[in-house]
């Protein structure tokens, strides 16, 4: 796969007047909701490609569209076509959904938040995923920014991050930067003076324009095209007004160009040098006014060509309104002025900005903090391969990265003389030095990852890249539900810890009660127990007894959906059980077996500021389209009733399927089987045989899965070694069956270890055993977004079959009314198996355990720590302590409390706290908190 390269920019970009950029325009068939099944609607994104510069060990320019149509954006990045033709680069320019012509319902999209709830950045970021993941499917060769780097870090080798304030929500910083910053850029590039004027503008307009003859004078000075009749039109012209000046300041290049509105060079200097020129005397009004009226041509009429002026053009360049659904919904950035700057003062009041939402859309924002979860707040210590940079000119920086974080992997490029993204513009003899020492570090850093992703070398030149002839993710659902989650503060204390275990397909209290180790380490870590139920699990239903009834009430279900009602929880216990004197957030740490251990690790990888580490023990993560071969499952079961019970059972139960199926060919032998097996209801049609079949499928595989040396009772009530019981009643029983209802009675007898332990169960049902597992809903997640290839083959023991995906899809729309949408879902979303950009998870697997066959066993980088356990089976190590536990169990948990340690310690910076205890508690208390049904980062 070719590597790609994406530029990610969260603000507005510049037309490039000089250049002309030519593309093919295509499309591509989304989904509306990549985190959700309530829908199958796609709708066409449209892209623009231009291959010119594609060649061998090549790469894709791909760029993050922004809000307004893609066309402006792609004629006005330069510098992406400057250095294509370095890199033998296909440039992609991707449209935005909701922007242009990506509009999802054509005309009806912005016509209500039940249309407009899918207009998210998350969305839009999975829509950059999807097309990504088509273009290096299906280019003539093999092809192959921030936030898209950082939370589909294998979906690109770096980012380009320009003029992206990232930083610009609740608590980032001052509310008020961005207009301090345009103040002192009219102050030095302008003059004082300059500045006096303007801040004295907003009085003269107010005044000038209390009566009705005023609007009207005022509205004809400067050229409207319509006159201004209420005190909210004049409202809407301060606001037009200050965006001009935040814009002139942006846009403040040292050349002509055309995005916005056709600009000359410099227009900074331009609007002041008009107002200085016109205004003799700052005291009288009306000279301001005139004033203003000649300095607002720099901006409105440069070209001499605008008959009249309206307050909507910046809106229709730039799809104004979807962006400010946005900021009422998922992207809430606080702004204010006050006296320190040139702007008419007004303070930042969330509940008001939330009226106004409401007033405007129909939407409220949920909170200010939707991006600090789902991005991460300020902490880029686990972000690898982003450029940062910033013109030190640009108001925007203000919100930027301007600093070197912790990581070597995230480069900071400050620019003295630059403005907005002033590097992305095509090169131009006017650019200042600096701006050219910027594009240069960019140049050396894109070399630095192609080298590493192709040649594995740290300070890669561009020796292996051969040059080619060039030419030039809703918010519209606001119901909540009630999701559970059980809670122990028992041993919770100073410098102490979350423990948060993200729960599997079934209720919470039984992976509580079988979570041990959480329990046994917590007093060393003054840790606070938390083991929070996945939605549509246990208690935690949406939609109460209709949860499961359609797909329409289903389609909430996801492992995506489940992860940010985690984030959400986490976030609000690290504010509930905060410490006053705390100086840091109380870190969490993730914890989870089977499924459950994909969430954890998937947590940590997708959220990586949520927890500070992961322990995802038996968790399959690689058990997707092409990661490892369909039959590795059945032939680890088979290993181990061979070894941990014996040949002639194995040999036996393979010679079972054939006999079960000769023998109930008719109704003598199915009603015969059926009293041989104890059922509760007889085996009557050939229906009923397939499904004994899979019901027996199920028992040896959980007989392997949960072959605890000592009496568990997980999904059902077993002895200890229980393969080992099993196969003994088959060593006594078949050790000479020649004929099927021989091996039928001895598969018969050796059965009751599983189905009836405990010598009180009547009669066997053809049913999952354990009612506390959900068996209904994971199913629909198989059928949507799990997409599990399993086969049988020669070498194990169970029935051969084949992986069909398309039969199974049939399988799927015939139980649920939905098809899988895609084999690749969760390669997509979670990255299929490169962990490169992974940091602190233990991935930890018995290897007696079938599921290892899918894990992660060995190490893949030194953050990313594998624990094979030669002697375990699923999640052997997350289960409370036992005399009987084998050796390699208990130097699992040496080695995982180890590094809990250590990722504590870095946290704290403190030295290892070794306080004593180790007995299991109860719970003390449980909880619910109310959830969003969709978590419209997703939306």
């Amino acid at each position: 796969m070719l590597p790609l390269l994406v530029y990610l920019l969260l603000s507005l970009l510049v037309v490039d007047a000089q250049n002309d950029y030519t593309f093919t325009t295509k499309y591509i068939e989304i989904p509306l909701d990549h985190f959700s099944y309530t829908t199958n609607t796609t709708f066409k994104l449209r892209y623009l490609v231009n291959d010119a510069c594609f060649g061998p060990n090549g790469t894709i320019f791909f760029y993050t569209g922004n809000q307004g149509d893609i066309e402006m954006y792609a004629q006005n990045t330069g510098f992406l076509f400057d250095i294509a033709s370095q890199f033998n680069a296909v440039v992609v320019f991707a449209e935005h959904r909701y922007y242009g012509e990506s509009k999802p319902f054509g005309d009806l999209s912005y016509s209500s938040p039940e249309q407009m709830g899918y207009l998210s950045s998350a969305q839009a970021l999975a829509d950059y995923v999807y097309l990504i993941n088509d273009l290096q499917k299906n280019v003539p060769q093999q092809w192959q920014p921030a936030w898209l780097r950082m939370k589909y870090p294998n979906s690109v080798v770096g980012a380009l991050a320009s003029s992206a304030p990232i930083w610009q929500f609740k608590d980032q910083n001052p509310c008020d930067a961005a207009y301090k910053t345009a103040t002192e850029q009219f102050a030095t590039l302008g003059n004082k003076r300059c500045t006096d004027i303007i801040q004295k503008s907003w009085r003269v307009i107010r005044s000038y324009t209390q009566t009705n003859a005023g609007k009207i004078n005022l509205a004809n000075m400067w050229n409207f095209c319509e006159p201004f009749t209420t005190n909210e039109d004049i409202d809407t012209l301060i606001d037009w007004l200050s965006n001009i000046y935040m814009n002139v300041a942006a846009f403040n290049y040292p050349y002509p160009t055309n995005f916005v509105v056709p600009l000359g060079a410099d227009p900074l200097a331009g609007v002041c040098g008009r107002l200085n020129q016109v205004v003799d005397d700052i005291n009288i009004d009306n000279m301001i006014l005139v004033g203003l009226t000649f300095a607002l041509q720099v901006y409105t009429n440069y070209t001499q060509s605008v008959p009249c002026n309206r307050f909507d053009t910046l809106k229709e360049l730039l799809g104004d309104y979807g962006w400010q659904y946005q900021a009422c919904t998922e992207l809430v950035t606080p702004e204010c002025s006050q006296d320190t700057d040139m702007f008419e003062s007004f303070d930042y009041d969330f509940e008001t900005f939330s009226e106004r939402c409401f007033k405007m859309y129909g939407v409220r924002p949920r909170n200010e903090e939707i991006p600090l979860l789902q991005y991460g707040d300020k902490d880029l210590s686990t972000a690898k391969n982003i450029i940062f940079s910033n013109g030190m000119l640009d108001p925007w920086s203000s919100y930027g990265v301007l600093t070197d974080v912790t990581t070597p992997n995230v480069v900071v490029v400050r620019i003295p003389e630059g403005v907005h993204h002033s590097d992305l513009r095509a090169g131009d003899p006017d650019d200042p030095e600096s701006v050219k020492e910027a594009r240069l570090i960019e140049i050396h850093h894109i070399k630095k990852w192609l080298g590493e992703y192709y040649n594995g070398e740290e300070n890669a030149d561009n020796s292996g890249i051969r040059l080619s002839p060039c030419s030039k993710i809703h918010f519209g659902v606001n119901t909540t539900f009630p999701l559970k989650y059980l809670v122990n503060d028992t041993f919770f204390g100073p410098n102490g810890t979350i423990f948060f275990y993200t729960g599997n397909e079934g209720d919470i209290e039984m992976f509580a009660q079988n979570s041990g180790f959480i329990f046994d380490i917590a007093p060393q870590f003054n840790a606070l127990v938390v083991f929070a139920e996945h939605r549509y699990y246990g208690e935690s239903m949406p939609f109460g007894n209709l949860s499961y009834s359609s797909p329409e009430y289903m389609g909430y279900l996801s492992s995506s959906q489940a992860l940010a009602d985690f984030v959400y929880l986490i976030n609000d216990l690290q504010k509930t059980y905060a410490s006053p004197n705390d100086t840091k957030k109380l870190p969490a740490i993730a914890f989870g077996g089977s499924y459950g251990g994909m969430l954890s690790a998937w947590l940590k990888m997708k959220y990586p500021n949520s927890v500070i580490g992961a322990l995802a023990s038996s968790a399959p993560i690689w058990m997707f389209k092409d990661q490892n071969p369909c039959s590795s499952f059945y032939k680890i079961v088979t290993d181990d009733f061979a070894t941990l019970g014996s040949e002639l059972c194995r040999d036996t139960i393979e010679k079972s399927w054939k006999s079960i199926r000769s023998y109930t060919q008719n109704s003598t032998g199915k009603q015969t089987l059926s009293s041989i097996w104890n059922f509760c209801e007889p085996l009557e049609t050939d229906e009923d045989i397939n499904t004994l079949i899979e019901w027996l499928v199920d028992i040896y595989v959980v007989l392997a899965e949960t072959n605890y040396p000592y009496p568990t009772n997980f999904v059902v009530p077993l002895p200890g070694n229980p393969v080992k019981e099993f196969c003994t009643v088959i060593d006594d029983t078949a050790s000479d069956a020649q004929f099927d209802i021989q091996v039928l009675v001895a598969i018969g007898l050796a059965m009751q270890v599983y189905t009836n332990y405990t010598k009180d169960v009547e009669c066997n049902q053809l049913k999952p055993s354990s009612p506390q597992l959900g068996y209904y809903g994971w199913y629909f997640q198989e059928c949507t977004e799990m997409v599990m290839p399993f086969c049988s083959e020669d070498t194990d023991m169970f029935e051969n079959f084949d992986y069909d995906f398309q039969a199974f899809s049939e399988d799927c729309y015939k139980t649920y009314g939905v098809r899988p949408r895609s084999e690749e879902v969760p390669l997509l979303e979670y990255g299929d198996k490169d962990l490169s950009t992974a940091k602190n998870i233990i991935f930890s697997n018995g290897l007696l355990d079938p599921w290892s066959g899918y894990g992660v066993l060995t190490n893949v980088t030194p953050d990313i720590i594998a624990i094979a356990i030669p002697e375990a089976v699923h999640h052997s190590d997350l289960r409370a302590s036992d005399p009987k536990d084998p050796e390699s169990v208990k130097e699992a948990r040496l080695i995982e409390i180890h590094h809990i340690k250590k990722w504590l310690d870095e946290y704290y910076s403190s030295e290892e706290n070794n306080s004593a205890g180790n007995h299991l508690i109860p719970f003390t208390s449980y909880a619910i908190i109310f959830f969003m049904i969709l978590h419209q980062y997703f939306y």
